[in-house]
């Protein structure tokens, strides 16, 4: 598991908010746990559950599974990135609806499409033909 600085720090990485190397400060760290803590609420209120619970400081474990992470990372990066009046990359923005996407087709079950036991066509077919 990951600590809520661990991510909350990456994600201000990504954005290029705050350098390698570098901490965010204290007040940084807090508006983006607040942050962290409100996105993660509304994913389990939108279905995708992740068991998550409330980080109350930084510090924190993160209640979330390990393969979770990295979409919870790039979508506070996301999330963030108005504050510090900066866009997002396609990069930052392709992981995070992806990585979201994932999170809510694994929490509610659904299966992965596969288009190999239909019947394939070679050529054109004019169904006004006939």
């Amino acid at each position: 598991m990951a600590t809520a600085s661990e991510v909350i720090n990456r994600a201000l990485r990504l954005i290029g908010a705050v350098a390698a190397g570098e901490e965010p400060s204290a007040q940084e760290s807090a508006d983006a746990l607040t942050a962290l803590n409100a996105m993660l609420a509304d994913w389990e209120r939108r279905g995708a559950s992740l068991g998550f619970s409330e980080a109350v400081n930084a510090s924190d474990e993160l209640d979330i599974p390990a393969h979770a992470v990295k979409a919870v990372t790039y979508s506070l990066a996301v999330e963030l990135a108005p504050e510090y009046e900066t866009n997002p990359s396609p990069l930052v923005m392709n992981e995070a609806d992806q990585g979201y996407r994932r999170i809510l087709r694994d929490a509610i079950g659904l299966p992965r499409s596969s288009v190999t036991h239909l019947p394939s066509a070679h050529g054109w077919y004019d169904i006004t033909s006939e």
